[in-house]
């Protein structure tokens, strides 16, 4: 027998999915929302986020790279575009960016030898700017070393491994000499083009190996150049000690990644997550289950993750599981209610425009693309 799932308004926020053909006569459930579609911000990601998926579907699926990085552009640029009049709005949009970057770099990016640490950390650069913030600051005084959060800021720059930076605030120090050779001499994945990830790998051990015999001979003038050399070596205490300029357990997996394993892998990310998040264990909210499902490759958790702490605003569910449907790394397994969990998130997100004068025609075109429920 061939279940035939159905779908009817009930009215203009609430819809009925239902299974017309069980033996114990009419399964239904209701599905009801609330969006707020008329900020400014909304109605740029609705109408650029349209566009996208447009494109998206007339290639069929060719060129998702592109087109996540189309979608992370429009969500970036909806965050730096618009005052702070948004504020509310925009910090909702950047929690969307992080979740989308963090799914394109562990299902979509194509990784050069699959190491996934330069595009981490380009990601905590992105969403945690404090560091350049304050390094700005601490360059106003005639003493930079007399800013109160002098070495705090040296810290986050290594924490985001822009050792450039925190070299040149190191050279002012009584210590300077000796920590800035370090730093000049530390082999990055981002600068080692034209060799192999084997040399690298050698000429970064070699580099490590030297900082922790200089180390264990150290005769530094300031307590604070032992937790800087102390970082250099990747020892995890000196990580922990500082772990509130990191603020969230996953930039400080990436700020102890960059000292301790350069080349990880997405394959063993889970792993380090997993410590780091018991290290944050009484801080840990929803966002952080959604990233770390990411980590363990579990598309279909983050998608109902991604459903259940954004329900009142079904964007960057149904963009992301379409995108991941394109990419192959969500099945077309049925739900309950006869759909894939692709064609889920599409209804719901076509669902919620229908209706908004504005976004009407729109909708249309995401149910067209719900092929079993949208057109019931």
């Amino acid at each position: 027998m061939n279940d035939q799932v159905g779908a009817s308004w009930i009215n203009e926020n609430k819809l009925m999915l239902y299974n017309s053909c069980t033996e114990s006569g009419i399964d239904f459930k209701v599905e009801s929302w609330e969006a707020n579609l008329d900020s400014l911000i909304s109605k740029y990601i609705v109408f650029e986020g349209h566009s996208v998926f447009s494109e998206v579907q007339l290639s069929n699926g060719n060129d998702v790279q592109s087109h996540s990085h189309a979608y992370r552009s429009l969500l970036r640029a909806a965050i730096q575009e618009f005052g702070p009049e948004n504020e509310d709005d925009k910090k909702l949009v950047a929690l969307y960016e992080l979740v989308w970057s963090f799914c394109e770099v562990l299902f979509i990016e194509h990784l050069p030898g699959g190491c996934v640490l330069p595009y981490l950390m380009e990601l905590m650069q992105w969403h945690f700017p404090q560091p350049v913030e304050t390094l700005n600051d601490v360059l106003t005084f005639e003493e930079p070393m007399e800013h109160p959060k002098f070495w705090d800021c040296v810290v986050s720059l290594l924490f985001q491994g822009q050792v450039n930076e925190a070299a040149a605030l190191l050279k002012i120090t009584p210590d300077g000499d000796e920590l800035t050779s370090y730093l000049e001499k530390m082999p990055l994945l981002n600068n080692f083009s034209g060799h192999s990830l084997s040399e690298f790998k050698i000429s970064w051990s070699m580099w490590q190996e030297n900082c922790k015999q200089n180390l264990e001979s150290a005769n530094f003038v300031l307590d604070q150049s032992v937790d800087v050399l102390e970082i250099l070596c990747g020892n995890l205490d000196v990580f922990i000690k500082f772990k509130d300029l990191a603020q969230t357990w996953y930039h400080l997996m990436t700020s102890y990644l960059l000292y301790t394993m350069p080349t990880v892998t997405v394959v063993t990310l889970h792993h380090q997550a997993k410590d780091m998040m018991a290290i944050y264990k009484d801080y840990i909210n929803p966002l952080d289950e959604i990233l770390f499902s990411a980590m363990e490759f579990d598309a279909h958790s983050v998608l109902t993750q991604c459903i259940t702490q954004f329900r009142n605003n079904w964007w960057l569910s149904a963009h992301l599981a379409d995108i991941l449907h394109h990419a192959k790394q969500l099945d077309d397994t049925e739900l309950q209610y006869g759909c894939s969990l692709r064609e889920y998130t599409l209804l719901h997100y076509a669902s919620e425009l229908i209706f908004h004068e504005d976004f009407w025609s729109l909708g249309m075109d995401y149910f067209m693309e719900c092929k079993k429920l949208g057109k019931s």
